[in-house]
């Protein structure tokens, strides 16, 4: 009898510390609410075992999010493969106004053995969220190339366009200068024939004479890169500083943008080249100049980039304070909140910003101040509000 006691036990002890054994409860609910939060903790076995009692493999939690969703944004490698042996959709959706998938979602983790293993389990590259937006473009805006290289060897197309452009605006849009070289070096762009390409990469390395060279040639100051950006925004987002002289003296337009509308004084605000951006402002760039399609000024860009220091001399160089952006409709107060720049809040809040402006779908500063989940900035902006109130 006592051997059949620890017979029995043996049996059934890796079902008891799974959870989904005999002392759950025998309903199906109950058996995926235990599976759901194993997939949650990246508990494999736990999982296993609640699939092997009988738990749904297309299992939803309270929010309406599937499991294999859940694995993905976790990095649960293990548990999606479970799911995806059982039986799990890889293309199952979040319900919510995203509409999102596993494979778009496991993109802001730049997990490319994820993306592997759902597109080798039927994920479809092409499908699209709520916004029109394929896992490419969730890719470029988290600025993830490897990620990206994948779901380009599997059929992905750098120009589907969603409500926020194509993959290669979205990278450019968020400023992944890295990714758009990784796109070009993929063959997006139009073309450059081998004397323009020399003195593109010469400008983007910073190898001056290079560049000097092509000027004296007769080359232009003003040439384009393969994805429209001027010669003169990529000086200014490298920090090359005497090639962004050059480039100027030799007649490149300052107020020349690229396909986000970004000038260089803005890629100078956004990666904190405080003397580039005096440079250029010295020459005539316009501190609220911004393009089509998102319009995001200078003084946004070092809000995004959290820029204080440059902030301050495009305000006192008569950048406007309350513009807002073409695409989402935040102000340079709003992208500073949303990045959680507590420096360049003070700052905004010192040249009295309007803190009662509301995004394009309704969004305003306090649900700012909620994503970016820092009580320290709530202070700040309450304090701010209620001084406006008074």
């Amino acid at each position: 009898m006592e051997c059949r006691l620890i017979l029995l036990f043996l049996v059934l002890s890796p079902l008891a510390i799974t959870g989904c054994g005999p002392s759950a409860p025998e309903r199906q609910g109950s058996l995926e609410a235990v599976m759901l939060e194993a997939v949650a903790s990246g508990n494999a076995a736990r999982v296993d075992s609640c699939l092997r009692a009988g738990a749904g493999p297309h299992a939803r939690d309270a929010n309406g999010m599937p499991a294999i969703l859940l694995a993905a944004r976790g990095g649960h490698l293990a548990v999606a493969a479970s799911l995806l042996k059982n039986g799990a959709r890889p293309d199952d959706s979040r319900p919510d106004g995203f509409g999102s998938t596993a494979l778009m979602e496991a993109s802001a983790r730049n997990d490319t053995a994820m993306a592997l293993l759902l597109l080798d389990n039927g994920a479809d590259v092409h499908r699209r969220d709520t916004f029109g937006d394929p896992a490419l473009n969730w890719a470029a805006y988290y600025g993830h190339a490897a990620y990206a290289d994948v779901l380009l060897r599997h059929g992905a197309s750098w120009d589907v366009a969603s409500r926020n452009g194509t993959a290669i605006d979205i990278a450019a849009q968020q400023w992944h200068m890295d990714l758009l070289d990784f796109f070009i070096a993929k063959g997006a762009g139009k073309p450059l024939d081998t004397p323009a390409g020399s003195v593109v990469l010469a400008v983007k390395q910073g190898r001056m004479e290079e560049v000097r060279r092509w000027l004296d040639a007769g080359g232009s100051a003003s040439l384009e890169d393969e994805l429209g950006a001027p010669l003169l925004l990529w000086a200014a987002a490298r920090g090359r500083e005497e090639v962004v002289q050059l480039l100027l003296a030799n007649g490149a337009s300052p107020d020349a943008s690229n396909r986000a509308g970004y000038t260089p004084l803005a890629a100078a605000a956004r990666f904190g080249h405080h003397a580039i951006a005096s440079l250029l402002l010295d020459y005539g760039a316009g501190p609220d100049a911004a393009g089509p399609p998102y319009r995001i000024t200078p003084l946004m860009s070092a809000a995004m980039g959290g820029h204080a220091g440059l902030g301050e001399l495009l305000l006192e160089r008569g950048a406007s304070i309350d513009i807002q952006d073409t695409n989402d409709g935040f102000t340079a107060l709003m992208h500073a909140t949303a990045g959680g720049h507590k420096d360049m809040v003070r700052l905004l809040i010192r040249y009295r910003a309007n803190p009662y402006i509301k995004s394009h779908d309704g969004t305003g500063l306090y649900e700012l101040v909620s994503y970016a989940a820092d009580p320290e900035l709530a202070k700040i902006i309450e304090h701010y509000v209620m001084s406006r109130q008074q």
